[in-house]
């Protein structure tokens, strides 16, 4: 059976336009790793992460003194069903959200614009970490975004988590007020 607001594509039930963030909270020393998946307009999942690319090792000083290091785009096809969504949705590492066919477009321009601009920045844990990466996909896809002056992930992902909590199932879009 197949659920409403999905269709069947190649045997894989697809979910309608949507977006998620993924913290991995162990990764980077504790510090966490931010990334997400998003939907492309023809209802494509990808996986979206970024992070510096290091040879050998690298001291807490450089990173914290924004150094910049060779940066790394990965954008991968995925594939979700119906189970898949649900236990991501009941993930306490994953924040869902629940995005319009032009979010999405938007998303996707965005992520592939970044994966291609590569060689054009550096890594910076201040400026250009996978918190700001996925910060300009959220932007782009029109979603709330919150301020972070701390580059940790799983800082960044609490304050994520406070602004799902406002709304009962998603954050929301982002409206803008023009004053006159």
């Amino acid at each position: 059976t197949v659920a409403a607001g999905t269709e069947v594509v190649k045997g894989i039930e697809q979910a309608e336009a949507d977006f998620i963030y993924e913290l991995d909270p162990d990764a980077a020393a504790g510090n966490g790793h931010l990334g997400s998946y998003f939907q492309d307009e023809a209802g494509q999942w990808h996986s979206y992460n970024q992070g510096a690319i290091i040879d050998g090792q690298v001291s807490n000083v450089d990173l914290f003194l924004n150094k910049g290091f060779k940066e790394g785009i990965n954008i991968e096809k995925v594939s979700f069903t119906k189970e898949d969504i649900a236990q991501i949705k009941n993930n306490k590492n994953h924040i869902y959200i629940e995005t319009s066919k032009e979010q999405d477009g938007n998303l996707a321009k965005k992520a592939f614009e970044l994966k291609e601009t590569l060689g054009q920045r550096k890594y910076r844990l201040w400026t250009n970490s996978c918190v700001d990466s996925t910060q300009e996909l959220s932007k782009a896809g029109d979603l709330l975004t919150p301020l972070d002056v701390d580059p940790r992930p799983n800082k960044y992902f609490e304050k994520l988590k406070k602004l799902q909590n406002l709304n009962d199932h998603s954050l929301v879009p982002r409206f803008s007020v023009q004053l006159k």
